[in-house]
């Protein structure tokens, strides 16, 4: 993998819980990692597997392998949310994970 196309930096955070003061529980964002990604381009099939899913906006990012990303994760990327959809584990051995996001407004 050329870590130099790793020039986009990126933090992936779950939805966790918690209790406030009332014993409520109370929703919040728990940071999983911080990395380095390569904004990647969208082919022309996953353009209309997003309109058949409705969703607008696709990015995928590519990342070195990790295993605590998982999908239905929250992506932030330059003050934008993108909730992970799918992940495409790495072919080779030393290869990038891609993960397919969607764009949270566009929803």
């Amino acid at each position: 993998m050329n870590s130099g196309l790793l020039r986009t930096p990126i933090t992936v955070y779950t939805r966790a819980s918690a209790k406030d003061e009332n014993g409520y529980q109370v929703p919040m964002d728990t940071l999983v990692c911080a990395v380095r990604a390569e904004v990647m381009t969208t082919s022309a099939r996953e353009i209309w597997e997003g309109y058949a899913a409705k969703v607008r906006s696709i990015v995928n990012f590519g990342i070195r392998p990790r295993q605590d990303v998982r999908s239905g994760m929250w992506v932030q990327c330059k003050g934008q949310w993108y909730e992970i959809l799918d992940i495409q584990p790495p072919i080779q051995r030393k290869g990038k994970m891609i993960l397919k996001t969607t764009w949270k407004g566009a929803v």
